[in-house]
């Protein structure tokens, strides 16, 4: 069968998984050279590489470096105290955002804690159904219970 596509002077035959060797892929390179295009990051992941660089403030004559969120932070809290309604109502919401008590990754944790207490609880139940079920009581016993 391969010897019917072999054309004089090519050195080995050409079919089915044989292709001919000036098609195929070259050594040593891709066969998708650009890859994959890179993923678009999300508004939430650009929001926080924004908020997370770094700026430098002054702050009493002392420069600071803090985050840029640290930074409009300060600034909505300086024009709240500076009398502008409209920041420390922006500063208000802001305050009112924020969870009371623990934060939801405190609370998380304390639902996997009780999940996890759950689970052993109940292996812990199912262990002592297991053992009631194989102490099996002596018949001659049985009877003499008063």
């Amino acid at each position: 069968m391969g010897g019917q596509h072999r054309r004089p002077g090519d050195p080995y035959d050409v079919g089915f998984g044989k292709p001919p060797k000036q098609t195929r892929f070259k050594k040593g390179r891709s066969g998708n050279p650009n890859g994959r295009p890179r993923r678009k990051p999300d508004l939430y992941t650009e929001l926080r590489r924004v908020l997370g660089e770094t700026v430098t403030v002054t702050n009493q004559g002392e420069p600071r470096q803090v985050t840029v969120q640290e930074a409009l932070l300060l600034r909505l809290r300086d024009q709240a105290l500076r009398g502008e309604i409209r920041a420390s109502k922006l500063l208000q919401k802001v305050v009112d955002a924020l969870p009371d008590g623990p934060t939801a990754y405190d609370h998380i944790e304390m639902q996997v804690g009780l999940f996890r207490n759950l689970a052993l609880l109940g292996l812990l139940v199912e262990e002592s159904e297991r053992e009631k079920a194989n102490q099996s009581p002596d018949p001659a016993e049985a009877h003499n219970v008063e």
